[in-house]
């Protein structure tokens, strides 16, 4: 089936006189006037197909109280609206833009029927009409597209192995798909494919990186360095390669060198996250006046992070402090609890307040709140962490080893996580276990030397 899909220069909503009709009377041509803009209809489509294309198109829109797609009924049947950023269309590539999300809607509503796709706006010069025929990878690669829209990575990555699959030097194909595979804890086959677009184009920087990302989450912390060095070689301006440069260095002790390259990730893109890390890093170098300092300095730029007021409190508290800690503990409870109230389904919110709750010594709320994060997403290696860390301080160490074993399994060549589980086999008194865990910790290089 082909569909000629109506897109409009602007938010849907932009003319709210048109937005707000109930029904549209089937246009005597594809074209209806919107004040300088021009919308094209084509119908009728099914209602379970336009829906579809909404869905899809839903994850795209910067304005959450916009949808950039409606279905309007007429006689016929439904017609199909779709509206896009005004912007998309004032660029120098418009039409490379429509061509990509006829592609999307093409490939994964209509399995890669050909599309045509009208562009039109009175301020432009001219109208383009893209016709649209796809390749067989290129409908597996857009049919992936749509399922991570969609929130359905398993589906997404098959659709994107297919395409790999047909056209495996394809650098953008290879990337998405390890990017699915990484989101979904399938670190050494994401690293596979990174490794393989890296072949491919060796002078570009975010592969680097995410060769890096892979290996660093695997916990070879060493392997990654090098990685890292090369993206930000390639890119100095990557501000997020220079912030994991730094987190690097940091787990290995060199904290001069993660400092540096934490202050210029913050130069380019400051965040909480960053001067949380900056002054971790300060703590870790037991310099932790300089690190109360940094947790300020964020805190002064966003004071309503939580993660800041809570590393604050904590720092406050070992340098003797901890007379000035009471309110920062009170307002990082506040806002932690409040996270987790406004979106209960947010499992890094549930898991965050669980980290503090154990800061304060309440174990037991603790433990409920990483059982709720855990319930809601149990591919957290972290969380599960924290969860064992809060069973052995309740004395509950079968427990305890239960959750780094589930650590253990979702990064298994980790030595800061099998480090964990030696430690909760040693408490519990299991010590031929515990030497092994421990010497198979020592050969994946920690603790670090």
């Amino acid at each position: 089936m082909n569909l000629t899909v109506a897109l409009l220069a602007g938010f849907l909503g932009s003319s709210p006189g048109v937005a707000a009709q109930s029904g549209v009377p089937q246009p005597r041509s594809n074209e209806a006037t919107v004040g300088s803009q021009v919308v094209f209809y084509e119908g009728p489509v099914t209602g379970e197909q336009a829906r579809r294309v909404a869905a899809i198109l839903e994850r795209t829109n910067r304005d959450p109280g916009r949808a950039p797609a409606k279905l309007r009924r007429a006689k016929a049947g439904y017609f199909l609206w779709l509206g896009f950023p005004e912007e998309t269309w004032r660029h120098p590539e418009s039409a490379a833009s429509a061509s990509w999300a006829g592609r999307l809607v093409s490939a994964a509503v209509f399995d890669g029927a050909p599309l045509t796709v009208h562009v039109s706006d009175r301020t432009l010069e001219s109208r383009e009409t893209l016709s649209i025929r796809l390749q067989p990878e290129e409908v597996f690669y857009y049919r992936g597209e749509a399922f991570v829209l969609l929130e359905r990575p398993a589906e997404a990555i098959e659709e994107l192995r297919k395409a790999v699959e047909l056209q495996p030097k394809v650098v953008h194909y290879l990337l998405r798909y390890g990017e699915m595979l990484f989101a979904e804890w399938r670190d050494e086959e994401a690293e596979r494919a990174f490794r393989a677009a890296l072949e491919l184009e060796p002078q570009n920087a975010r592969v680097h990186y995410l060769v890096g990302e892979a290996t660093f989450q695997q916990g070879q912390l060493q392997a990654a360095l090098p990685f890292y060095r090369r993206a930000v070689e390639l890119e100095p301006d990557f501000a997020r390669a220079h912030e994991m440069l730094a987190s690097t260095y940091d787990l290995l002790g060199r904290f001069d060198e993660a400092i540096a390259h934490y202050q210029r990730a913050i130069q380019l893109a400051p965040s909480a996250t960053l001067y949380t890390e900056l002054g971790i890093t300060y703590r870790n170098k037991k310099e932790l006046d300089e690190a109360i300092a940094r947790f300020r300095a964020g805190i002064e730029l966003f004071p309503d992070d939580a993660l800041l007021h809570r590393n604050l409190a904590g720092t406050l508290v070992m340098a003797g402090r901890g007379d000035q800690s009471g309110p920062v503990w009170t307002r990082a409870l506040e806002l932690y609890r409040r996270a987790a109230e406004n979106e209960p389904d947010n499992a890094s919110h549930h898991a965050s307040l669980g980290f503090l709750q154990a800061d304060i010594q309440d174990f037991e709320g603790a433990i409920a709140s990483f059982q709720r994060a855990l319930a809601l997403e149990p591919r957290a290696p972290l969380t599960w962490g924290g969860l064992g860390d809060a069973y052995i301080s309740r004395k509950r160490f079968d427990d305890a080893i239960h959750a780094f074993l589930k650590m253990v399994e979702l990064q298994g060549n980790d030595g800061f996580a099998i480090h964990r589980l030696a430690t909760a086999l040693q408490t519990a008194g299991r010590p031929g276990e515990a030497k092994e865990a421990f010497e198979r910790a020592r050969q994946l290089g920690y603790p670090p030397q």
